[in-house]
């Protein structure tokens, strides 16, 4: 019992920690690319205030779609990695991402939401968050340094 609470502290640190990250570089992004994806910006109130509020919201929003992802997809990825003695962090950190921006494009695709350079940035957000977990949730759990589980003779 003592490993599944490890492992389940492990995914909501690791998803935290990937929401924070992956919704201040989507912030980034919009900011740095606004004058790209619009001739005549929306709005122009990119103020401290603003861009805080707006990385809490994304962080919040990206916990609540990766919790959900990564108890299920991630910990099955977990088990099929660990029974194929794959250990490094590309085994963690790739198929987090293609997941990621694999339902996001499957999700926005099916409401219409990527008709704008804006909206597809959300795909690539959703990579990072994948990613990301992937990545946090290997450097947490670092399967690379697990000890080998020599084979014990019967009594």
């Amino acid at each position: 019992m003592h490993s599944v609470s490890r492992l389940i502290v492990t995914v909501v640190v690791a998803c935290a920690a990937a929401s924070l990250a992956a919704s201040a570089l989507y912030i980034t992004a919009q900011f740095l690319l606004e004058p790209v994806f619009y001739e005549y910006p929306p709005f122009r109130i990119w103020s401290l205030a603003f861009l805080v509020q707006a990385w809490l919201l994304w962080s919040l929003l990206g916990l609540a779609l990766s919790l959900p992802v990564s108890f299920t997809l991630g910990l099955m990825w977990h088990c099929f990695a660990v029974n194929a003695g794959l250990r490094s962090v590309i085994a963690y950190w790739l198929p987090g991402a293609v997941s990621g921006a694999a339902i996001a494009a499957a999700v926005l695709g099916a409401t219409g939401l990527l008709s704008t350079p804006s909206q597809q940035l959300g795909v690539g957000w959703a990579a990072l968050l994948g990613g990301f977990s992937g990545l946090f949730a290997w450097l947490i759990r670092r399967p690379d340094r697990d000890a080998a589980n020599p084979a014990t003779p019967a009594p």
